[in-house]
């Protein structure tokens, strides 16, 4: 592309500027970041050959919304720098654990929930327990207070 299709006018002092043409999407950003966090350090390459034994990734935990679009890019990338001869496994992730989506409060709904009250009435741990214990991480949950009576119930096991 010839570059005056790239000058825009602007606020700059010289009353033009040329945007950045050469992006990449975001999510292709976030496709392979999974890699520099066994080798973060390294400057040279995306990877170590060494800390290639480490992959894949054993288990990926992310909301069912991730799966359509995030993943598709990191199967991709993962394919391509197999490929390449970058990494030793096709796939990024050896298991796939999609947690529900919660549904959101809403005024219309009448299903809100103060969260603050709830802390103050509960505490923290309590609350935790009551998050993690309601339900398998793929399963919806509804928040009420029959959870907290339940994990009240096995706060005292649990701190002795």
């Amino acid at each position: 592309m010839p570059l005056f299709y790239l000058i825009l006018s602007c606020r700059l002092p010289n009353g033009f500027g040329i945007p950045e043409t050469d992006t990449l999407d975001t999510f292709f950003d976030s496709s392979w970041y999974y890699l520099r966090y066994l080798d973060p350090k390294n400057d040279e390459e995306i990877i170590a050959a060494d800390k290639v034994a480490q992959m894949p990734v054993d288990v990926y935990i992310g909301g069912i919304e991730h799966a359509a679009v995030h993943l598709f890019f990191a199967r991709f990338i993962s394919y391509f720098l197999n490929d390449i001869g970058v990494t030793r496994s096709v796939e990024p992730f050896d298991q796939l654990l999609p947690q529900g989506v919660y549904e959101k409060m809403s005024k219309s709904k009448h299903n809100g929930v103060e969260p603050l009250l709830v802390l103050d009435r509960d505490g923290i741990d309590l609350t935790r327990l009551q998050l993690l214990s309601s339900a398998a991480p793929r399963a919806p949950v509804n928040w009420g207070d029959a959870g907290s009576f339940f994990a009240r119930l096995h706060i005292p096991f649990l701190s002795s």
